[in-house]
């Protein structure tokens, strides 16, 4: 998707869980922003994994440097909302 938007110099901007996202934003040439949702927005948003995304005094944020997508879901808060 990044490059058929590039192709037509198309800037993207993943929707979601930026913790998820972060990693592809830093490595296209076209990533305009990586969204951050506050508590506010999503009241569970800062317990969802164990090491929850935070912004920087300037606004940034900095990617995970742990393997795989260096996040750890919260799995007894996920446990609880579970379906089924």
């Amino acid at each position: 998707v990044a490059a058929l938007a590039a192709a037509q110099d198309l800037l993207i901007a993943p929707h979601g869980a930026q913790e998820v996202h972060i990693h592809a934003v830093c490595a296209i040439s076209n990533g305009l922003i990586l969204e951050f949702y506050r508590e506010t927005v999503d009241p569970l948003r800062m317990q969802i994994f164990e090491e929850p995304m935070k912004l920087d005094a300037e606004g940034y944020v900095a990617a995970p440097d742990r393997p795989g997508l260096g996040i750890t879901p919260n799995y007894e808060l996920l446990e609880r909302y579970r379906l089924g």
